[in-house]
Parts: structure tokens; C-alpha cells; sequence
């Protein structure tokens, strides 16, 4: 019986091409998820926020965001406000802010996050930065060490020319 003898064969032949797709395709599986994850390391590369990100009081909302875009979003709010704030930061990877205003420049390690105001309807920049910052690469700190630490910074924004002002809608008296 000539096709007995056939079939086995037959089979072989299928169970060959069957294989064969099998190994192809994993092949290009294993290709395209090498090529998936050199994408994504790269992009959590790009996704690292610089060392150092630059604001300045009365500089364009737009502009700054322009500047780092991967990092910085818009939040228009119905009062005539817009909010820059930064993507949450990696721990890891802080980086610090250095703000400009009128020629004086202070520079803020370990930023976890910035938030600007603009009011669109002034016309004249960011005129309100808020900044969030580590004070310590991790783990607990006593209440003494924390306050040395905001009184080095508040002599250091001093040293570097930054004043105390008043609103003059607030009463300068507490």
C-alpha cells in the first residue's frame, strides 16, 4: 500500500514546516522584544530628568516648558492660572533647580517637584515657584538636623541676595 508508506513521510514534511514557522517566529519574537527593550532603555535614559533644571521669575510658562518638555506639563486652571509642574522625579535620579530672578541666582539640590504659576491674563511670566526638595538621601532625620539644614538654606538664599518682601495687599505687622 504505496500511500502507507506515503503518509509517514507526509507527516515528517509537516511536522517539518510546522517547526519551521514555530522557530521563524520565535526568532522574530525574540527580535522584536531585543528591539522593544533597547526602545524602552532607551527612552527610560531620555526619561532621567537632567542635573539641573532652570527656571526664572517672569519667564514665559511656555517657554519653560518648551525647554523640558518630557518633564514639564500645563494645568490651565478657569481663574486665568496656569500651572507648570514637573512628571514625579525618580528618587533615584533628583535633579536640583537653580532659580533666576533680577540677576540673583540660587541653586536647590534633590528637587522632587516644581510647580510654576503664570497669570495668562497679565501677561507677564511666571511670577510664583514652588518647590518640593529632599533634605536627606533617605531614612529618618532628627527634627535638629532638618532645622540646621532649612537654616543653611535660608542663609544661603540670604547670601545670595535674595529679600524678604510684602505683598502690598498684606499687612506688613503679624
Amino acid at each position: 500500500m504505496p500511500w502507507q508508506s506515503g503518509e509517514p513521510t507526509m507527516m515528517r514534511i509537516k511536522k517539518i514546516i510546522i517547526l519551521s514557522i514555530i522557530v521563524i517566529a520565535s526568532t522574530e519574537a525574540m527580535a522584536l522584544k531585543t528591539s522593544n527593550n533597547d526602545q524602552e532603555n532607551s527612552e527610560e535614559i531620555q526619561n532621567h530628568p537632567p542635573e539641573n533644571i532652570a527656571v526664572s521669575l517672569y519667564q514665559y510658562g511656555s517657554d519653560w516648558k518648551n525647554k523640558y518638555p518630557k518633564f514639564i506639563y500645563a494645568k490651565a486652571h478657569n481663574s486665568g492660572l496656569e500651572f507648570y509642574q514637573t512628571q514625579p522625579f525618580d528618587t533615584s535620579t533628583l535633579p536640583s533647580i537653580s532659580i533666576t530672578a533680577g540677576g540673583i541666582k540660587i541653586n536647590i539640590p534633590k528637587a522632587l517637584s516644581i510647580t510654576a504659576t503664570e497669570d495668562k491674563e497679565r501677561n507677564i511670566g511666571i511670577t510664583n515657584i514652588d518647590i518640593s526638595a529632599r533634605v536627606k538621601n533617605g531614612g529618618a532625620i532628627l527634627h535638629e538636623e532638618a532645622r540646621l539644614y532649612i537654616l543653611g538654606l535660608i542663609e544661603k538664599i540670604t547670601a545670595s541676595g535674595w529679600k524678604k518682601t510684602f505683598s502690598l495687599s498684606k499687612p506688613r505687622l503679624n
